[in-house]
C-alpha cells in the first residue's frame, strides 16, 4: 500500500520537474486544486481497464505532466481502480513518481455488475433500483464500504478527492416513478434530496477526519442544468449540506470539506457557465450566478468532463474530435451478422440445447443484440454499448463455454473451434460498427467544425479539433482541469501541444455561442 496523499510541495515539485524536462510548456499549464498543484488536463478513466496498452498510456502521461486522475468504483466494474494502483505502485517502486506528486480523485454511487449482484437480496437504505441493471444509493452504509474497496483497488491509504456520483439519480427515479407528475410537490422532493447529500457528507467529512480521504465533493450531470429542471443540482443547495455535515461532524462551526466538482462541459454544453442557476452571497444579500460564477467564488476545484463527446440539449451527440481516419475497406455488418447467429446454433446445437440465464439464452445475441445495433445513434452511444453489452456478451460467453467443456469434456475440440471462430465474427462487427458511426460523426462535425475555426487565429487555425475543444475547457476562467480519457499513449502529444501553447487569450471568442 502506497502511504501519504497528495502534498502543496510534492506537486509542486512534479510541476517544476515537468518543466525542468520540458521546457516548453507554457506556465499557465497549472492549476492550484486546493494547494495541490495539477496540470489543467487530468487523466480520466471511464473505458480504461485490464488492457496493457492502458497502462502505458497511464504511465507515459503520469510522466508527462498529467498528475490528476480521476476514477469511480463503477468504472469497468473496479478494474480502472485496479489499473491506478498497479500502475502508481510500479512507478513508485521505479522511483519515477511520489504517491505525493498525484492527485487522486474516485466516486460512488453506482450498484453495477458484481457490486449489484452482491446487494441484489439485501441492498442498503436508500437504494433506488434504476432499471434491471443498474441501482443507485449514496446512503453511509454503502459508501463506507465502497470507500474501502476503493483504497484497496487503488493500494492507497488516503483518496484525495472522494466523491458522490451523479445523486441526480434521486431526483429522476422520483419524478418517473410517480404517474401524476402534477400532484408532486418539488419543493419536498427536493429537500429530502439535500437531506440525503447532507447524511452522506457527515459521513464524508468523519472519513477525512480518520485520513481515508482529504476532501469530498460531487459529480453531477446536472450542475449546469436549467433553475427549473426536475433534476437540477444546485451548488448553493449542495454548500449549504456540507455546511451544516461538519458541523455534525466535528460538533462545531468550520468550513466543510466540500471543495470539488466535477460535470460536463464543452465547446457545446456551455450551461455551466451560461445558465444563471443558483445563488450567490452577497454583501447585501443574494445574487442570481451561474454554476462555474459560485464555485470559483467559493475557491472550488471544478474538474470537467466529456471534453469530446458532446450532449447538447434537443440534439444529437457530438464527437469532438478529427481522430477519425477511413479504414481501407469497411466491413459488411450485414454480412457478419448472419454468421454470429450461425455459431451461436451451432454451439447450441453442439451442447444439447440454449444454457440459460435467468431465463435468457446464455449465447443469444441474436434479435436482442439485432435490436441493441439498430438503436445505436452515434459513435458515443456505440462506446457505451460495446463495453457495457458488447464485451461483456463475449467474456460471458466465453466463460460458459469453458465451464461447458468441463462437463462435456469429449466436445472440447469442437466448442474451441466454434467459440475461436465465434469471437473472430463478433469482434469484426465490433469494428464494423465503430468504423460505421466514427464515419457519421465526422460527417456530422463538418459544420461545426467550420464555425469554431473561423474564430482561431495563427497556428490554432489548422490545428486537430481534439485540441482545439480540449484547450477551449480548459482555458476557461474556474475549470481547474479537464479529465479526458486517454486510453492509448499517442493521445498524450494532444495534451503535450495544449501544454506547449498555453491558454487562448480569448477563449470567449473560441466558445461563442456554440450551444
Amino acid at each position: 500500500m502506497l502511504k501519504g496523499q497528495a502534498t502543496a510541495e510534492q506537486t509542486k515539485a512534479y510541476a517544476d520537474r515537468m518543466w525542468a524536462e520540458n521546457p516548453r510548456i507554457s506556465p499557465d499549464s497549472w492549476r492550484i486544486a486546493q494547494e495541490l498543484t495539477v496540470g489543467k488536463v487530468g487523466l480520466g478513466t471511464y473505458r480504461m481497464g485490464s488492457d496493457p496498452e492502458h497502462k502505458k498510456a497511464m504511465e507515459k502521461a503520469l510522466l508527462s505532466g498529467i498528475n490528476l486522475i480521476d476514477t469511480s468504483t463503477n468504472y469497468m466494474g473496479g478494474k480502472s481502480e485496479h489499473l491506478i494502483g498497479e500502475t502508481l505502485g510500479a512507478l513508485h517502486k521505479d522511483k519515477k513518481l511520489d504517491r505525493e506528486e498525484v492527485v487522486l480523485v474516485s466516486k460512488a454511487g453506482y450498484m453495477q455488475g458484481k457490486t449489484l449482484l452482491k446487494y441484489r437480496h439485501t441492498p442498503p437504505p436508500e437504494t433506488i433500483q434504476l432499471d434491471e441493471h443498474l441501482w443507485h444509493c449514496i446512503h453511509p452504509d454503502f459508501l463506507k464500504e465502497e470507500l474501502e474497496n476503493s483504497l484497496r483497488r487503488l493500494d492507497v491509504e488516503c483518496i484525495d478527492i472522494y466523491m458522490l456520483h451523479n445523486p441526480e439519480y434521486f431526483l429522476q427515479y422520483a419524478y418517473n416513478s410517480v404517474e401524476d407528475k402534477d400532484a408532486l410537490d418539488i419543493t419536498v422532493l427536493k429537500k429530502l434530496y439535500y437531506a440525503h447529500i447532507e447524511k452522506a457528507f457527515t459521513f464524508l467529512e468523519q472519513a477525512a477526519h480518520e485520513g481515508k480521504i482529504q476532501y469530498y465533493g460531487v459529480s453531477s450531470n446536472t450542475f449546469g442544468a436549467a433553475k427549473d429542471k426536475i433534476d437540477h443540482t444546485d451548488l448553493a443547495e449542495v454548500f449549504k449540506a456540507a455546511q451544516n455535515a461538519a458541523q455534525k461532524a466535528w460538533g462545531r462551526k468550520k468550513r466543510p470539506l466540500f471543495r470539488a466538482i466535477e460535470l460536463p462541459y464543452n465547446l457545446l454544453e456551455l450551461g455551466v457557465l451560461k445558465n444563471i442557476n443558483t445563488e450567490a452571497q452577497v454583501i447585501n444579500g443574494t445574487e442570481e450566478v451561474s454554476t462555474l460564477e459560485l464555485a470559483t467564488r467559493m475557491h472550488l476545484t471544478v474538474l470537467t468532463n466529456r471534453p469530446l463527446n458532446a450532449f447538447p440539449e434537443g440534439n444529437a451527440a457530438y464527437r469532438l474530435s478529427a481522430g477519425y481516419k477511413p479504414g481501407s475497406e469497411p466491413m459488411d455488418i450485414e454480412r457478419i451478422l448472419p454468421e454470429i447467429h450461425a455459431l451461436e446454433e451451432s454451439l447450441a446445437t453442439t451442447i444439447g440445447g440454449w444454457p440459460m440465464i435467468d431465463e435468457q439464452p446464455l449465447f443469444h445475441f441474436g434479435q436482442q443484440g439485432d435490436d441493441l445495433i439498430a438503436s445505436l445513434q452515434n459513435a458515443i452511444h456505440f462506446d457505451f454499448v460495446k463495453e457495457n453489452f458488447f464485451t461483456l456478451h463475449l467474456s460471458t460467453l466465453r466463460s460458459a463455454v469453458e465451464e461447458i467443456k468441463q462437463e462435456q469434456h469429449e466436445k472440447s475440440a469442437k466448442l474451441d473451434d466454434i467459440t475461436t471462430n465465434y469471437a473472430l465474427f463478433f469482434n469484426q462487427l465490433i469494428v464494423a460498427l465503430r468504423e460505421k458511426f466514427r464515419a457519421q460523426d465526422a460527417e456530422h462535425l463538418k459544420p461545426l467544425e467550420h464555425i469554431v475555426r473561423d474564430r482561431l487565429k495563427g497556428d490554432w487555425k489548422n490545428a486537430p479539433m481534439q485540441q482545439v475543444a480540449l484547450n477551449a475547457a480548459a482555458s476557461t476562467p474556474g475549470v481547474t482541469s479537464v479529465l479526458c480519457g486517454l486510453r492509448d499513449p499517442a493521445y498524450i502529444q494532444d495534451v503535450t501541444t495544449i501544454y506547449e501553447q498555453g491558454d487562448f487569450a480569448d477563449v470567449a471568442t473560441v466558445i461563442g455561442s456554440n450551444s
